[in-house]
């Protein structure tokens, strides 16, 4: 009941910050729209005087009404945090089954495309929707300090770290199950542990901050891993699309850290190493709008800004606080991304996929999985020992949960 309450707050919180944007952005075009008649009013002298006469006396009654607007949003939103203070906070979450759940989306799932939306800005607020990161074995979720108490006891134990995309939660990774195995609960980790014995844990995580705040989150999370499961001896880190990045991301955050010298694979599934065409469409309409000086642009502007930091990070894949954190994500010219280098004796399987057939085929090549182009899932310009190879007949989605794609992990793992 109290993790229903707290996410309502949550819901409520939101929307209050959404009235206070919007008012925001009501009082500046109006305040925009009042300065360009003006302007265009004094260029007759006799009617300088007058406009400007108007335009102040509009603009005090519209800043009383927006003010009256800020005040009410104030006060609800103080009886809010007051009513919330007696829920306990955070809320520990409860995990939702892994399965197949048709066509609809769940309501976790819809938590999860909403951090990946406004992820940074529910962090920036201390919002209880934030989902953080945490990890996840079975049907419970865990602090790294008490694996010992939750994973099997073993020796020489191998573990598959599963990182999931953008505006997802763990239960992503079963789109698509009934489909591709026959049974809404199957998937690849399930079968990576029936078939080669590795132990399965998902991470669950806010997809919308920084891709290096998520990194440096994971690195901390596998550390923990490793000093709370001294029967782990080899780690698998698995990541679709955005997780890709995250777990490159944690390699460039370990520096010296034990868990670092247990890696031995990292496999990415359709990860924009190189950037998305997507989310570079985005930023170049952004900058475009907000190059025109009509109150209409500058509003669509100021509402594409907001997107979430992982959204922008997309535009080049950057993994380091020098890129997305350190550098005007907004610029027309994308600054290129800082590589994180590659770590000798881990072996790196890059996995693309076409809509077409044939993912040689030169349409396959430019349209890639519809989000993600040939080059940038595969990494061409790397220079490193990777394995890189594409499939072909699969969009972005069919990446997490396909008969032939599990073939290759299982391939690629024994």
């Amino acid at each position: 009941m109290a993790k229903t309450h707290q996410r309502w707050a949550g819901l409520l919180e939101l929307a209050l910050d959404t009235v206070e944007g919007t008012t925001d952005l009501v009082e500046s075009t109006q305040d925009r729209v009042g300065e360009q008649v003006v302007d265009q009013l004094s260029r007759v002298e006799a009617l300088g005087g007058p406009a400007r006469w108007i335009e102040d006396l509009r603009k005090s009654i519209g800043h009383l009404a927006t003010g009256s607007v800020r005040a009410v949003n104030h006060g609800v939103r103080a009886g809010v945090q007051a009513g919330t203070q007696v829920l306990p906070h955070p809320v520990e979450a409860t995990p939702v089954p892994l399965r197949a759940e048709g066509l609809h989306f769940t309501e976790d799932q819809l938590l999860g495309v909403l951090n990946g939306v406004v992820g940074d800005h529910l962090r920036a607020r201390g919002n209880p929707l934030d989902m953080g990161m945490q990890l996840r074995f079975g049907d419970r979720y865990f602090e790294p300090a008490q694996a010992s108490s939750i994973l099997p006891p073993s020796t020489g134990a191998k573990v598959a770290v599963f990182v999931h995309g953008l505006m997802a939660t763990e239960g992503f990774w079963a789109i698509g199950a009934e489909g591709a195995w026959g049974a809404p609960d199957e998937n690849y980790a399930t079968k990576l542990a029936q078939d080669l014995g590795y132990l399965p844990l998902f991470v669950r995580y806010n997809t919308g901050v920084h891709i290096s705040d998520n990194g440096r989150a994971l690195s901390e999370q596998l550390a923990g891993l490793a000093a709370g499961y001294p029967a782990l001896e080899e780690l698998v880190l698995i990541g679709h699309s955005l997780g890709g990045l995250v777990a490159r991301s944690a390699t460039h955050h370990a520096g010296e850290a034990p868990w670092l010298k247990r890696l031995r694979t990292i496999i990415t599934l359709g990860t924009p190493h190189e950037g998305s065409p997507i989310a570079e469409g985005g930023q170049l309409l952004t900058a475009g709008l907000g190059a025109l000086d009509t109150p209409a642009t500058q509003v669509l502007a100021k509402i594409g800004r907001r997107r979430s930091a992982a959204m922008k990070d997309l535009r080049r894949g950057y993994l380091t606080p020098e890129d997305g954190p350190g550098r005007d994500v907004d610029a027309w010219l994308a600054a290129p991304q800082t590589e994180v280098p590659f770590i000798e004796g881990v072996a790196y399987l890059f996995l693309g996929s076409s809509t077409t057939k044939d993912p040689s085929a030169p349409l396959g090549r430019v349209v890639g999985d519809l989000l993600v182009r040939e080059s940038s899932a595969t990494h061409r310009t790397a220079s490193f020992d990777i394995d890189r190879r594409m499939v072909g007949g699969l969009h972005h989605l069919n990446l997490q949960a396909d008969p032939g794609i599990y073939a290759q992990l299982r391939d690629f793992l024994g």
